[in-house]
Parts: structure tokens; sequence; C-alpha cells
């Protein structure tokens, strides 16, 4: 199911994309493909976002925790799209994601040292995602069930 409230991307949202686009992609393109490739890349880029992040399956919206991860799919799929179209390897373009995913967290370092997955109210939230994932409101929505840890993990998933 696709989410009806809007077919166009809010400006916060863009902007939202268009920093992510600047400090974290375009360094790791133009380090591989050069600064005129990098440039066409982006601004192609924007635009198949802005026909990508409409079509986000309906799961709650910013009310249901893992939304963000959908969010997320919605930025870094542009350029692998574009990158697929160039007829590079998807091999190269999963070490993009992956590069970018590594320079994305040395930027966001501080940040997620907040919201770590090993503070008490991260492990909370996750139990409350997989109770409501398991009601299956959204017939898009993951579901899945959560899994106390011990030993080696904190905690997991199952499904």
């Amino acid at each position: 199911m696709v989410r009806e409230k809007s077919k166009k991307v809010s400006p916060g949202t863009l902007l939202t994309f268009n920093i992510f686009t600047i400090f974290l992609q375009k360094k790791v393109l133009k380090e591989r493909y050069g600064k005129q490739k990098t440039k066409i890349w982006l601004k192609r880029s924007r635009e198949i976002f802005k026909s990508l992040y409409p079509r986000i399956p309906d799961i709650g919206g910013k009310e249901n925790y893992l939304y963000k991860n959908l969010e997320m799919a919605t930025f870094l799929m542009p350029i692998a799209i574009i990158m697929k179209e160039e007829g590079i390897p998807t091999r190269d373009i999963g070490k993009h994601l992956f590069d970018l995913s590594i320079n994305a967290f040395k930027v966001f370092l501080p940040l997620a040292k907040k919201i770590s997955f090993h503070e008490e109210n991260q492990i909370i939230k996750m139990k409350m995602a997989a109770e409501r994932s398991l009601q299956r409101t959204y017939p898009d929505d993951w579901v899945f069930e959560f899994v106390e840890g011990g030993g080696d993990y904190l905690y997991g998933y199952v499904r």
C-alpha cells in the first residue's frame, strides 16, 4: 500500500536529502567517479528521489519507529539506480553504499552514541516496535518479534 498523504516531498525532507547528498555522497562519488560525473548524477538523483519518496509504503508514517529505515532507503536508491543505468557492476554499487555508510557513521557518531542500541530506552523502543508490528495494522509493514538478549548479544528479532 502506498501512502496517500501527499504526492510531493516536503521542503524539510528535500532539505534533509540535499544535506545527505552534499555532505556524504558527494565526497565518495567525486573520489571514485570525478567532479563532472558526480555533478550530473547528484542533480539527477534529486529528481529520482522526488519520484521515489511519495511511493514509500504506508507503515504508519513517523509514528512507526521503523519508518526511518524506509526513508533512508529512498535516500540511497537514486544513486544506486543511476549507477546501475550507467552499467556499474552491482558489487561496485554495493561498495559505494558501504563507503557511504562508513562516512555517515563518522559524521553522525556523536548522535549514534546518544541513541545507542545498548541504551535501555532504545531497547524499550524496539520492544514497542515489535509489539506494534505484530498487530499487522499496515499490510506493507515489517512483522517481527523481539528476542531478549543474553550471552553474546543484547537483543534480536525473529521473522
